[in-house]
C-alpha cells in the first residue's frame, strides 16, 4: 500500500481536504503529486473532494485504497515517508561531499533543521467541529471549577494573580 494513495483515498472519503492542506506541503508528494494537485484543483473549482473514481479515470496508474483510519493518521504515515527520503537524501549529498568536516558539519546541521521547520508545521484548530470545541470548554470549566477559578498554577501572590487571571 502506498501512503500517498492511502491519504488522498482518506480525504476524499472523508472530505476533510482543509486539516490536509494546513499540514502537508506539496513537495511531501512523490509518487502521487499529480493526483493530488487534481485533487485540490478539483477542491478549488467545485468546492468539495472528488470521487475516487472521478481520480482513477483521470489519472492512469492510481487506484483509490480502502482506508479505515482517520485522515490525520494517513498525513502522519506520509510526513514519516518525506522525511525519510530527505534524510536519505541528506546524508548520501554529504558522504559524497569533499569538503571539511566542519563545513560537511554545518550544512548537515541546517538541513537537519530546515526538515525540522517542515515537520512541524502548525496544527489549526478544526472550527468545524463544535462538539470537539464545546467538550473543551466544558473541561477546561471544570477544571477552573476544581482549582477554585482558574484553570492554571496561581502563583498564591495578589499582584500576579491579578495579572495572569487564568494561572501560569
Amino acid at each position: 500500500m502506498n501512503n500517498e494513495g492511502a491519504l488522498i483515498s482518506a480525504v476524499c472519503k472523508n472530505g476533510d481536504i482543509a486539516s490536509v492542506t494546513s499540514q502537508i506541503d506539496d513537495k511531501m508528494f512523490e509518487s502521487h503529486a499529480d493526483v493530488w494537485a487534481g485533487v485540490q484543483s478539483y477542491y478549488r473549482k467545485y468546492h468539495s473532494t472528488p470521487p475516487i473514481e472521478v481520480l482513477e479515470g483521470r489519472f492512469n496508474g492510481f487506484e483509490g485504497v480502502d482506508v479505515k483510519a482517520p485522515t490525520a493518521f494517513y498525513v502522519d504515515r506520509v510526513k514519516e515517508d518525506y522525511l525519510n527520503r530527505e534524510i536519505a537524501s541528506i546524508l548520501i549529498s554529504t558522504s559524497k561531499s569533499n569538503d571539511p568536516p566542519e563545513k560537511i558539519i554545518h550544512e548537515l546541521q541546517s538541513s537537519v533543521a530546515r526538515l525540522g521547520r517542515e515537520a512541524h508545521i502548525v496544527r489549526d484548530l478544526n472550527i468545524t467541529d463544535y462538539e470537539d470545541a464545546q467538550k473543551y470548554y466544558e473541561d477546561l470549566h471544570t477544571l477552573s471549577l476544581e482549582k477554585g477559578g482558574s484553570p492554571g498554577i496561581m502563583s498564591g501572590f495578589k499582584s500576579m494573580d491579578i495579572c495572569y487571571p487564568t494561572g501560569m
